[in-house]
């Protein structure tokens, strides 16, 4: 069994969130963790 990372962003734009995400899931593949899209987490 692996581990997973999922990100889910609530609202609206928010400045630098794009940068997060993006920087999250780079450190996680570098951990060895898989990445997870969510799409739309909250509708």
């Amino acid at each position: 069994m692996s581990d997973n990372l999922g990100i889910v962003v609530g609202g609206g734009p928010a400045p630098g969130i794009n940068g997060v995400i993006s920087s999250a899931a780079i450190e996680a593949i570098n951990s060895g963790l898989n990445v997870l899209g969510i799409r739309d987490g909250f509708r």
